[in-house]
């Protein structure tokens, strides 16, 4: 399974065992063109974002859940039974952000991945063992 992204010569090549992927950060920047790429190439895609995805923004076999990658519970639930995880949430950076915004930036961006590699890990663990 190929993904092709318009306008670049980079392909993304998934194993066949990929077929059911969580993006998270599915609302942000990145997140609907790699669903929409994901989607294009046959993957069953469950979209895990903060905010609510604006009418029409993915196809509408997407599954949408709502969450922050900061709760491990969300985090793990959004996790079952899924292939592969995209992990694209973040807070975007802007320069010279306010000291109050800084402990927001840590808590999404590193504590959100920490979260997001832990219950992956979790998963990959779960598969090893069936």
């Amino acid at each position: 399974m190929n993904i092709s992204f318009p306008n670049q010569n980079d392909r993304i090549n998934l194993s066949d065992r990929i077929k059911f992927v969580l993006v998270t950060g599915a609302t942000g920047a990145v997140g609907p063109r790699v669903v929409h790429a994901l989607h294009q190439a046959g993957c069953l895609i469950r979209a895990f974002s903060v905010d609510t995805p604006a009418a029409g923004m993915f196809p509408q076999s997407v599954e949408v859940l709502i969450g922050d990658v900061t709760d491990q519970v969300a985090v793990q639930s959004a996790m079952q039974d899924v292939d592969g995880v995209i992990h694209l949430a973040a807070l975007l950076h802007i320069v010279n952000p306010p000291s109050a915004m800084r402990e927001k930036y840590e808590s999404v961006n590193v504590g959100g991945t920490a979260t997001v590699v832990e219950a992956a890990i979790l998963l990959m663990d779960f598969w090893n063992n069936v």
